[in-house]
């Protein structure tokens, strides 16, 4: 659906690149180590 030629549509979603830790819950970049919170092992 268009308005003055915006769309209404809902953009699809972005694929997360966060995950969270495994200790403290942070929300992480999926590819972390490490916690950059905690410092904990991933």
């Amino acid at each position: 659906m268009y308005i003055d030629g915006i769309s209404l549509e809902a953009a699809p979603a972005a694929p997360s690149a966060r995950k969270f830790c495994i200790a403290c819950g942070a929300s992480i970049p999926s590819d972390a180590t490490f916690c950059p919170i905690c410092g904990k092992l991933q």
